[in-house]
C-alpha cells in the first residue's frame, strides 16, 4: 500500500494512544461516591443560569456566560426541545470526564461527515440494511409500549420512526450532531428532534426509559465515558440497546482486492475521524462494564455480493471514501475503486463484517411498562 498507506496506519495509531491517554486520565478524575452529589448540584444550579425563552411552541435555553461560545462558529451550547420532550441541559458534572470538543469536529470533518456528497444516500442504504436487525433486536429486548426513547445519532431517521411505532404510547427524542436529514420529524407528534452532541450535551437524570444508539459509539474518542452519561439519563431499570460492526471478517477474506478495500476504508475512518470499526468485537464488555445488567446479544454475518441490501451500502461507502482519497491525490483511492468494482461481479460473494446488537438494563428494579 506504500507510503500512503504506511502514513494513515501511523496516524491511526497515534489517534489510540491519544485515545487511551484521553479515557485514562477522565476515567480517574472524579470517583462513583461524589456523583450523586455533584449532579444534584449541578442540576440546582443550572436553573439559575438559564433562561427559557417560548419560541413558537418551542422551548430554548439561552447559555449562562459559564458557557461561552468557541470562537469561528455559532453558539454550540444553545439547543432546541419542542414541548412534550424532555428539557436538554449543559451537561452535568460528567462533562469534565468527557471528550472535548473534538470528538464531534473529528468526525464532522470526517470521510463520512454529513457535509460528504452522498451521505444522505449512504445512510438511507444503511437503514434498508440494518434496520430489520435493529428492530428484531428492540423487540427482543422489550421496549415498553409508553416509553420516553432517546434515539442518539439518528442520520436519517428511520430507527426514531421505528421506536415511534414500537412505542404508540411514549415519546421519542431523536438526536445527531446534524439533524439535516430527518429535521421533518420534528412535524410528527411524539418526535421532538434535537441537536445534539453526546460527548459535551446531557440530559437530566432520569430522562428515559430507552436508550438506543447504532453506528455511534464507533465514532466515538471515549465510548466508556458516553456510556456511563447515558446510564445517569436512564431511569433505574431502563434499557440501553447499543449497535455496531465489526470488520474482523475483512481479515480472512478470500479475495484479496476486497481484502484490501476493507482495509483501507477502515484506515481512511480511523485516521480522519477516529473511528474503530472493530469496536462490535468489544461491544458487549462495553455494556457491562458500564454497570448495566447484560440482557442480551445478536450478531449478524452481512454479505457483499449476493444483491442484497450490503451492496448498495457498500458502493456508496467505498464511492465516498474514494472521494475523500481523491482529495488528496492518494494512490489508495484506487484501492477502493477495485473493492467496488468487485461487488458486481456474479462470481463474488464474500462476509464483509458482522453487524452487533448489545442490550442491558441499568440496575435499580424492573422497568415497568406505564402502558400496563
Amino acid at each position: 500500500m506504500g507510503a500512503d498507506g504506511d502514513l494513515l496506519r501511523s496516524a491511526a495509531r497515534t489517534r489510540r494512544r491519544a485515545k487511551l491517554h484521553l479515557c485514562d486520565g477522565r476515567l480517574d478524575q472524579f470517583d462513583a461516591e461524589d456523583r450523586e452529589a455533584r449532579q444534584a448540584a449541578e442540576h440546582a444550579s443550572i436553573t439559575d443560569r438559564h433562561r427559557a425563552v417560548a419560541t413558537g411552541g418551542a422551548v430554548r435555553w439561552e447559555p449562562s456566560l459559564l458557557f461561552r461560545p468557541s470562537t469561528g462558529g455559532g453558539d454550540r451550547h444553545t439547543r432546541y426541545a419542542t414541548e412534550g420532550g424532555p428539557s436538554l441541559t449543559p451537561l452535568d458534572p460528567m462533562t469534565s470526564r468527557r471528550p472535548a470538543a473534538e470528538a464531534a469536529s473529528g468526525y464532522d470533518a470526517g470521510a463520512f461527515s454529513h457535509h460528504m456528497t452522498g451521505e444522505q444516500g449512504r445512510l438511507r442504504a444503511l437503514e434498508k440494511l440494518w434496520d430489520p436487525f435493529t428492530e428484531h433486536s428492540l423487540r427482543r429486548a422489550g421496549v415498553p409500549a409508553a416509553a420516553r426513547c432517546l434515539e442518539v445519532g439518528a442520520g436519517a431517521g428511520s430507527v426514531a420512526r421505528m421506536l415511534a411505532r414500537i412505542c404508540p404510547g411514549g415519546h421519542v427524542t431523536a438526536t445527531d450532531i446534524d439533524t439535516r436529514f430527518f429535521a421533518e420529524l420534528a412535524a410528527e407528534e411524539r418526535v421532538t428532534v434535537l441537536s445534539h452532541d453526546v460527548t459535551q450535551d446531557g440530559f437530566p437524570a432520569g430522562s428515559f426509559e430507552v436508550v438506543h444508539a447504532r453506528m455511534v459509539l464507533c465514532h466515538l474518542s471515549c465510548p466508556e465515558q458516553v456510556l456511563a452519561a447515558m446510564s445517569q439519563w436512564l431511569v433505574p431499570g431502563g434499557l440501553l440497546l447499543v449497535e455496531d460492526l465489526d470488520l474482523a471478517p475483512a481479515d480472512a477474506s478470500p479475495h484479496p482486492v476486497m481484502r484490501r478495500g476493507l482495509h483501507v476504508a477502515e484506515q481512511t475512518l480511523e485516521a480522519s475521524q477516529g473511528s474503530d470499526l472493530r469496536l462490535g468485537r468489544r461491544l458487549q464488555a462495553l455494556v457491562t462494564d458500564a454497570g448495566f445488567d447484560l440482557g442480551g446479544m445478536a450478531v449478524q454475518p452481512v454479505l457483499i455480493g449476493d444483491g442484497g441490501p450490503a451492496d448498495e451500502f457498500w458502493r456508496l461507502s467505498f464511492a465516498q471514501l474514494h472521494e475523500f482519497q481523491a482529495r488528496n491525490s492518494s494512490p489508495l483511492a484506487g484501492e477502493l475503486d477495485a473493492a467496488m468494482s468487485l461487488i458486481d461481479r456474479p462470481d463474488f460473494t464474500d462476509i464483509g463484517m458482522h453487524a452487533v446488537s448489545v442490550w442491558g438494563r441499568k440496575p435499580g428494579g424492573p422497568l415497568s411498562d406505564p402502558s400496563a
